[in-house]
């Protein structure tokens, strides 16, 4: 008997995802010749974002940075407020024995817990713990049995996804834009917070176009007085990408990683203009719906093939999922804190954040700057708020939150009630394990010696094809010799007749 047989080559996806990976970025921070020394800390702040990603044999090294921001009020001058900023680099390795450098990296910073200890009134020790999401994926090429002539076989149609792009890229926003009206000039810009409040993309050919809204809350000094304003900042970009297409899946995650702003002068000379570059970093990743018809188990009536199988583990669907929740709480300060007249400044991050297939937990932390009636000193207290967010979608990875808006309600001299929206991002992906034939050959065989009728009673699992299967005959014989269908189903103990 001759059999025909027809391969096929398949090109699909293998994503890894890997825990939240902890790394810990400690540095000095010395205060400058020029400014006054510390007399108290008055807020620290640590921003994360990763650099560079590279897959090598069993691991995917990260590279990095922290921007620490330290508000404080100096010793010489009562109540004056002074900034220190500084980088902190990092370089970390994520365990990932199945990796090689042919797979690509996607790595998130997820959160950043800081703490701080003032060594003297002019030195400052910042501890970092970020944590890092990694995935990474590959594209395997397989070749597949799709069909077969002249011997019996069952195959399936089978939808998958093959990697088309994933990357990381930075794109740069830069705008000068004009304080409120009625807001004072600026003396100096304090602190400042930018977040993305709206962002959305399309899809062409090997590109991105990338559009959104930023909000940057910036506390500075105009003489004596402390003043806040929030600032909209609209973009357009375009992004190289290739591979990406509108008929891809595509999913793109934003991340701020680094921001600057200056004061600069308007036309009457006053510093009422503000100076904003921020450093966009866009994450990548776009799929391809696949579709191939595989045989998954063969055998030859009355024959011998040699059959090899491969397993492989195709990667179903790969769906990015944005979902917001909005938390409220209401505080109460401590009993020896000062009483609240006014608050000037709110500054909210996800300082931890844990996660499982579907749940995703953490804690947002929310620090106010606010004057008291007492006194014209600056106060400041932090509240964790606990937050929790269950997925529409089971089955989740490289899950990663950040907070879109933050807003308060003074409702008492030590009060406040805490409005927080934080958007969660996670991919939604399915594999499924796969045994496909590569390779079939006809071998030499010698048929066994059997009675005209034989008998065989069904056990628990099978089916009519395993048994024909068994003895090498054909199911529609085996069909046709007990008069049922080919997809009757069996019922244990019954009596099946194998005909020769």
């Amino acid at each position: 008997m001759s059999v025909d047989y027809s391969y096929r080559d398949i090109e699909w996806c293998h994503a890894l995802h890997y825990k939240n990976d902890d790394c810990l970025v400690d540095g000095n921070i010395i205060v400058p010749d020029s400014m006054d020394d510390i007399a108290k800390i008055v807020s620290v702040k640590g921003c994360p974002s990763v650099l560079e990603r590279k897959c090598e044999n069993g691991r995917i090294n990260v590279t990095g940075q922290v921007k620490v921001s330290v508000l404080y009020i100096g010793e010489n001058d009562s109540g004056k407020l002074f900034t220190l900023n500084t980088t902190q680099s990092f370089s970390h390795a994520i365990s990932a024995p199945e990796v090689t450098d042919e797979y690509l990296p996607l790595v998130f910073a997820t959160s950043c817990n800081i703490s701080h200890t003032l060594i003297n009134s002019r030195r400052l020790r910042t501890s970092a713990n970020v944590k890092l999401c990694a995935s990474s994926y590959k594209n395997n090429r397989t070749k597949v049995l799709s069909e077969v002539y002249g011997a019996e076989a069952r195959s399936c149609e089978k939808s998958f996804v093959s990697a088309r792009s994933v990357c990381a890229k930075n794109i740069i926003i830069s705008d000068t834009l004009e304080l409120n009206a009625g807001k004072n000039p600026i003396t100096s810009i304090l602190k400042h917070n930018v977040r993305i409040s709206e962002s959305d993309f399309k899809a062409l050919n090997n590109k991105l176009i990338v559009k959104g809204n930023l909000s940057a809350s910036i506390l500075y000094c105009s003489d004596e007085t402390l003043n806040d304003v929030t600032l909209t900042i609209p973009f357009t970009e375009v992004v190289e990408a290739e591979g990406v297409s509108p008929s891809s899946i595509t999913n793109v995650s934003l991340n701020v990683t680094e921001c600057e702003i200056r004061p600069e002068t308007d036309l009457s000379g006053e510093y009422r203009m503000v100076d904003i570059n921020v450093i966009l970093s866009v994450c990548v990743t776009a799929f391809m719906k696949e579709e191939a018809t595989v045989v998954t188990d063969m055998y030859l009536p009355h024959g011998a093939l040699e059959i090899e199988t491969a397993p492989i583990k195709l990667h179903v669907s790969a769906k990015e999922i944005s979902e917001e929740e909005f938390f409220k709480e209401s505080i109460t300060l401590p009993p020896t804190a000062p009483l609240i007249s006014r608050i000037v400044d709110t500054d909210c991050r996800i300082s931890e954040l844990n996660h499982s297939t579907s749940k995703a937990e953490g804690i947002a932390e929310v620090t106010f700057l606010y004057l008291s009636p007492s006194s014209a000193a600056i106060n400041t207290y932090t509240a964790r708020l606990p937050i929790s967010h269950t997925f529409a979608i089971p089955n989740v990875s490289n899950v990663r939150c950040s907070v879109k808006h933050t807003g308060y309600a003074i409702t008492g001299d030590s009060a406040i009630d805490i409005r927080i929206s934080i958007n969660f991002e996670a991919m939604s992906d399915e594999s499924e394990d796969v045994y496909v034939i590569s390779n079939c050959l006809e071998k030499d065989y010698t048929a066994p010696k059997r009675n005209s009728v034989t008998v065989s009673f069904v056990n628990k699992g099978d089916t009519l094809w395993s048994i024909a299967k068994k003895h090498n005959i054909a199911l529609s014989s085996l069909a046709s010799a007990n008069a049922i269908d080919e997809n009757a189903i069996l019922t244990v103990g019954s009596k099946l007749i194998i005909p020769r």
